[in-house]
C-alpha cells in the first residue's frame, strides 16, 4: 500500500509511543536516511531519468544533473541523427584522447567526473541535443499531508478543482500524489501523481481521473517515497532501530528492528538469512527486483522460453 511521509512518521511514532516534536524530528531524519539506503540498494528500481541540455560550441564539460547517482548513457542528436557515446573509464585514456590534435566534429565518447561529464571530440556546433540518462539519489521527504477543504473531480478528466478552501500553491509540488478520502481521512480510491499546480484553486493530474466524478469530496495530497510500495514500511522500521539504539540505549530491541528491516524477521539477522531466499525486508525486496534493468523503459530482463523462441527452418505452404 502506498504510504505518504505523514504515514511513515505516524508509523514511527506508534513504535516509539512518543509524539513529541523532538522525537518527530528524529524520526523524519532517520526515515530519510533509510530512504537513501533503500534507494541505493534498489538502484535499478529508481528508473533512469533523462535530461536534454544543448551543446555549446567549443565547450567540453557539462554540469551533472542535480541529484545524480550514476550516468547510465549519453547520446547526442545532430540533424535528427542520434549518436550513442561510449564511456571512457580511466583518466589516463581520457588524457590520451584529448592529446590528439586532429579529430572529428561529432562527439563519440564521454568521461564521468565528480561534478560534471566531458564529451570527446569537443562539440563544434551549438544547440545540438545531449540526452543524459541517469539514476538519481532519493529526494528527501519533507511534505506532510495536505487535506484542507474539498475538491471537485470529473471522470476521464485530469483537472482537480477546489470546491471549498484552497491549495497552498507554494507547498504543493508536481510529483506529489492525490487521492480521495473517506470520513476518517483514509484513502478510498486510486492514487494519481500531480502534473502541475495552476493556482490556488486548480491542479492537473498526470493521468485521467478514472473513478466516478464527485463534487465537494474530501481528499489528501502527500509526498510518497519512490520505491516499491511493499518497501514503504521499511523506512520507519529502520528509523525505529536507530531510535532504540541511540535514544533508548536498548540494543536488543534495536537489533530486532534492524533484523526486520533487512530480513523481515526479528529473529533472523542479515548474515544468517535463509539460504532458499524465502525472506522479506530489504533483502527480499532486492531479490524481488534484481532482474529489473535500468533503462528509461521499465522492463524486467526476460527469460527465454525455448519452445516459443525457436526459429524453425521449414517453409509451410
Amino acid at each position: 500500500m502506498k504510504l505518504t511521509f505523514s504515514d511513515l512518521i505516524s508509523y514511527g511514532q506508534d513504535g516509539t509511543n512518543d509524539t513529541s516534536t523532538t522525537i518527530k524530528t528524529f524520526l523524519k531524519r532517520r526515515i530519510n536516511d533509510k530512504y537513501e539506503l533503500v534507494a541505493d540498494k534498489l538502484n535499478t528500481f529508481t528508473q533512469t531519468l533523462c535530461r536534454t541540455p544543448p551543446t555549446v560550441a567549443g565547450r567540453q564539460y557539462y554540469d551533472n544533473p542535480p541529484n545524480l547517482r550514476d550516468i547510465e548513457s549519453i547520446t547526442i542528436t545532430i540533424d535528427d541523427v542520434i549518436y550513442p557515446l561510449k564511456a571512457v573509464n580511466s583518466q589516463e585514456k581520457w588524457n590520451r584522447l584529448n592529446a590528439i590534435t586532429s579529430v572529428g566534429s561529432i562527439p563519440e565518447k564521454f568521461f564521468k567526473r565528480r561534478d560534471d561529464y566531458g564529451l570527446f571530440p569537443i562539440p563544434q556546433d551549438a544547440n545540438n541535443t545531449i540526452t543524459i540518462a541517469y539514476t538519481q539519489r532519493a529526494i528527501p521527504l519533507y511534505f506532510e499531508d495536505y487535506i484542507t477543504g474539498t475538491v471537485t473531480v470529473t471522470e476521464n478528466d485530469q483537472a482537480v478543482t477546489v470546491a471549498t478552501g484552497n491549495f497552498t500553491t507554494g507547498a504543493i509540488k508536481p510529483g506529489f500524489w492525490f487521492t480521495l478520502t473517506d470520513s476518517n481521512g483514509e484513502p478510498r480510491g486510486n492514487w494519481y501523481r500531480i502534473l502541475s499546480v495552476t493556482d490556488a484553486s486548480n491542479l492537473k493530474l498526470e493521468t485521467y481521473f478514472e473513478e466516478t466524478g464527485e463534487a465537494g469530496a474530501t481528499y489528501l495530497i502527500g509526498q510518497v517515497p519512490e520505491i516499491p510500495e511493499e518497501g514503504h514500511t521499511l523506512l520507519p522500521i529502520g528509523a525505529l532501530s536507530e531510535f532504540y539504539l541511540l535514544k533508548q540505549k536498548d540494543t536488543e530491541t534495536a537489533t530486532r528492528f534492524n533484523n526486520i528491516f533487512w530480513t523481515g524477521s526479528p529473529n533472523v539477522a542479515p548474515n544468517f538469512q535463509k539460504k532458499d531466499k524465502d525472506y522479506g525486508g530489504l533483502m527480499g525486496l532486492i531479490e524481488a527486483y534484481r532482474d529489473r534493468d535500468s533503462s528509461c523503459i521499465v522492463n524486467r530482463n526476460p527469460t527465454i522460453d525455448y519452445e516459443t523462441y525457436l526459429e524453425w527452418g521449414t517453409t509451410i505452404s
